[in-house]
């Protein structure tokens, strides 16, 4: 090894707060023997190397495991103790990444404009030590680009994680524990299992394309910033009026046409609200553009989070609903989280979903020998506890026959009347996930749902540990 490049830069700890250190890395020039005239090429820096790195191809190769020191940029370095700190704060204080900085920088070292440790930093750290965990795990090694924008280097590497947790990925994916199963025996004294699930909606969301096909789908491709109001493929509907089903040119400044009331519609949006009157009128107008999409002078937004959640607490899917809550969202959204094809006898014995009645009408008018029909005929369909209580009327019948969670015997304990789940668990775990809301905001979404799949990750780990020291025996169904 040799060429020698030297640097200063600064190091992150948890305990010695940042210090000023040099960074060096070595070069290598050698002959590679196992192919003729070629030569290694190869830079070693502290955390990963690079092969012929003037080439447009070349990839930044990530030493296998979590490095003592992890690279954010050329000049900052950080801790893997201080990136767990830093997870742990997101986790249990939903601090934001500014927040922590500041805590940092007053409390675990000196507050000089050169060490200062910054929230754009903190963000970086977490995804960065996150993808390095997880590459680990895998027995892998994260590869990144080595040119390019800084801001994009990442994305590869997010959008292969986010495929992997997607539907079955989350490492609880398969948890049961004696909170959400039960062995039981029938009537022949043979062992069976019974087991139920929560699925909710919770409205965090991100920003998405603005765009609507003839059937009223909406667009899921990612926005190129999350400022944008269209993604790359739609762009080009900038140049026209943002009235849903006006197909005039917008004027210059203006995102309407001329038409009067076009303009009255977007002047509304973009006056400067001087009065509490003024300024409700605008969030209402903002609000009926989320909820009907009826113009697209602002960004459009996504429509919730949907989790699944077993009874104990442990989240086990999540997926985002680009529209509203729609049963037959919520149909994919459940059978993708239990697919049988893959894993035979995976499906829940209960579903608890507060509109578990449309549900099951939607499934009664389907053909009796339909897939769908057909997956969900050993489920049970109640309501959770609180929304029957408040929210269903008394006078419907399908709801008070299918989905009264009282009149299915397995979900109330026979001995003291108590139920058997706890069917309220995706409202608390929602009412955590809520809180990421400001954090999350401005993520694109690649990062938005690396970050929430983390988090999720993350609590359920803590969530499992409690259920241990709780001795409902946790575990992993093969």
């Amino acid at each position: 090894l040799s060429d020698p490049e030297r640097y200063s830069s600064v190091f992150y700890t948890l305990r010695r707060g940042a210090l000023q250190v040099t960074v060096e890395s070595m070069y290598c020039r050698g002959r590679l023997y196992f192919l003729k005239n070629a030569h290694c090429l190869t830079r070693y820096h502290p955390d990963y190397y690079v092969r012929n790195a003037s080439g447009a191809d070349a990839h930044r190769v990530y030493y296998h495991g979590v490095p003592a020191a992890i690279g954010i940029t050329e000049h900052a370095f950080i801790e893997p103790e201080l990136c767990v700190l830093i997870e742990n704060m997101y986790l249990f204080s939903h601090a934001s990444s500014e927040a922590i900085a500041r805590i940092y920088n007053r409390s675990l070292t000196q507050e000089l404009s050169e060490t200062k440790l910054r929230g754009a930093l903190v963000l970086e750290a977490f995804f960065l030590h996150a993808l390095l965990r997880f590459y680990s795990q895998r027995q892998g090694s994260l590869t990144v680009p080595h040119h390019g924008k800084k801001e994009h280097r990442l994305d590869a590497a997010l959008h292969f994680r986010n495929s992997a947790m997607a539907g079955t990925g989350q490492p609880q994916w398969a948890h049961a524990c004696n909170s959400c199963m039960k062995l039981k025996r029938d009537p022949n004294g043979r062992l069976y299992r019974q087991s139920a699930c929560v699925v909710d909606g919770v409205s965090i969301t991100h920003s998405c394309c603005g765009f609507k096909s003839a059937a009223g789908l909406p667009c899921k491709t990612p926005l190129a910033r999350p400022m944008d109001r269209f993604c790359p493929e739609h762009a080009s509907r900038l140049e026209f009026c943002a009235v849903k089903g006006c197909s005039n040119a917008c004027e210059i400044g203006f995102k309407s046409c001329s038409a009067p009331d076009h303009r009255q519609q977007e002047l509304k949006l973009t006056a400067k609200g001087k009065s509490m009157f003024e300024l409700k009128e605008r969030a209402a107008a903002a609000a009926d553009f989320v909820a009907t999409g009826k113009t697209t002078f602002q960004r459009s937004w996504t429509h919730n989070e949907q989790l699944a959640v077993r009874c104990c607490g442990v989240i086990i899917s999540r997926a985002t609903f680009f529209q509203a809550e729609a049963i037959q969202g919520v149909k994919d959204f459940i059978m993708s989280t239990f697919p049988t094809d893959r894993y035979p006898g995976c499906k829940p014995s209960f579903i608890f979903y507060d509109d578990n009645c449309h549900l099951w009408k939607y499934l009664n008018a389907l053909p009796q020998d339909s897939p769908i029909r057909e997956f969900f005929k050993r489920i049970g369909l109640p309501v959770d506890v609180f929304h029957f209580s408040s929210k269903h009327k008394e006078g419907d019948l399908v709801c008070q026959t299918h989905c009264n969670p009282a009149n299915f015997p397995d979900l109330v304990n026979q001995a003291d009347g108590s139920w058997t789940y706890n069917s309220s668990a995706a409202e608390q775990a929602n009412r955590w996930l809520n809180k990421f809301k400001g954090i999350v905001r401005e993520m694109n979404a690649l990062s938005f749902n690396f970050f929430l799949d983390e988090m999720i990750m993350l609590r359920n780990e803590f969530t499992v540990q409690g259920l241990k020291d709780k001795g409902t025996m946790p575990h992993i169904i093969p």
